[in-house]
């Protein structure tokens, strides 16, 4: 599945509020190690450890795919997503849907396992660590970007994103740019109005890099602002 860079490096900017409560949330109630944890959503290889699954049992049932009553697994969400964004083939989440252990921990594992290789962002490290290298941009203005949806002008961070962009394959041959993705996003975020993309899209620098920034710029406060409304 091609890793989908919209998604993998940018949509935190639009991540739920929730996301991240639940995520502190249930570290603290597992006491799942921070570094296993890391090493899992970056391998997307999920291990048998009592902490690790105490932790996807605490998200799932936060997150209404998993009934801990009678450990019945609902992934309509996780469906959805893959729908609306276009993910491509999105029958692996009936697959890991049907997957049930001897008991609901196992359960837990088996879903998790089966589902975490196909979600957007598998490899993605690697590509936006190398642009960061190449473009040299700031800790700071990655953090503008992540925390309050700012594209800053800075020579850095145009490069950065036309790094990221370029090496997904946002580009076809004439040099436009492709924000299908982002418009994925936009409607399972359920924005009122996506059409702003559309001519987001149409921005065209003098070079793949001020191309990346001109649409980057001009769809993120708008998408911000699609969503508070």
């Amino acid at each position: 599945m091609k890793i989908l860079v919209i998604f993998a490096c940018f949509s935190v900017v639009y991540a739920q509020k929730e996301h991240g409560k639940i995520m502190k949330e249930c570290m603290e109630e597992s006491g799942v190690n921070k570094d296993l944890l890391h090493y899992t959503f970056k391998t997307r290889n999920v291990t048998k450890d009592d902490n690790l699954i105490a932790f996807f049992t605490c998200t799932m049932v936060k997150y209404g795919s998993l009934n801990n009553q009678t450990c019945q697994v609902n992934l309509t969400g996780i469906k959805d997503m893959c729908t609306k964004m276009q993910l491509g083939d999105c029958s692996f989440v009936d697959t890991c849907e049907k997957k049930q252990g001897a008991d609901c921990k196992e359960t837990v594992f088996l879903v998790n396992q089966c589902v975490l290789p196909h979600l957007p962002g598998n490899g993605s490290e690697n590509v936006i660590e190398a642009c960061k290298n190449q473009s040299k941009v700031g800790a700071d203005l990655i953090m503008k970007l992540h925390k309050e949806g700012i594209v800053s002008d800075d020579p850095s961070m145009v490069k950065f994103l036309g790094c990221v962009t370029d090496r997904f394959g946002c580009f076809d041959e004439s040099g436009s740019i492709s924000l299908k993705y982002l418009r994925g996003i936009c409607a399972w975020k359920k924005c009122a109005d996506c059409s702003f993309i559309d001519e987001c899209e149409k921005k065209k620098g003098g070079s793949k890099d001020e191309t990346a920034f001109l649409a980057l710029s001009c769809a993120y406060p708008q998408m911000c602002k699609a969503k508070e409304e």
